[in-house]
């Protein structure tokens, strides 16, 4: 049986790229983003340890008409986030805003271990269409339960992904998981 085990950000790592909080509810075009929340001047305490993407608040489960709530989005650019956590986790679950007709969607992942890369499977990522609009999560099950965990959000150039709105990030401890699909 899986434990959550809390996680809190160690750092945030980022090559040139932007981190907004969505925090209005009309339709995401790019542009609506803001870093003056309240809750959230600077993204380190956005990223604490009470941190926004762990706080349990997922967003909408669907566009409401294209409508977001809080989400992080980051762009184009390649955005590494660094987990420490407070027992080793085998098991990473993203929560994300899924509309790949609009340019939002999943970017490439690689996992690692502040070094070499750890192989991971997907699951729930045979639900991800081009049709799809929606909060969507996947699963990142690692052959290893790591103390750490390094996750890179990679855009290549022919990519239809522009934008990653990430809403909810989990982790879980325990065995790892039997492979439900390829090994990526």
């Amino acid at each position: 049986m899986m434990q959550e085990a809390r996680i809190f950000l160690g750092q945030v790592k980022r090559n040139d790229c932007k981190t907004y909080d969505v925090t209005n509810s009309s339709s995401f075009n790019g542009s609506n983003l803001t870093t003056t929340d309240p809750n959230c001047p600077t993204l380190n305490n956005c990223f604490g340890n009470t941190t926004k993407l762990n706080d349990g608040d997922f967003g909408p489960m669907d566009s409401l008409n294209g409508q977001l709530g809080r989400f992080f989005a980051f762009n184009q650019n390649n955005s590494r986030l660094t987990f420490t956590v407070f027992s080793p986790v085998s098991t990473v679950e993203l929560y994300f805003f899924n509309s790949p007709a609009d340019g939002i969607g999943l970017p490439q992942l690689k996992v690692s271990n502040a070094g070499p890369i750890v192989p991971y499977f997907f699951s729930n990522n045979d639900e991800l269409t081009l049709t799809d609009s929606q909060l969507r999560t996947v699963a990142l099950h690692l052959n290893q339960s790591l103390p750490e965990v390094q996750i890179d959000f990679t855009f290549p150039v022919n990519s239809r992904i522009d934008w990653f709105l990430v809403s909810e990030v989990q982790s879980f401890n325990g065995s790892p998981v039997s492979a439900p699909m390829e090994d990526i």
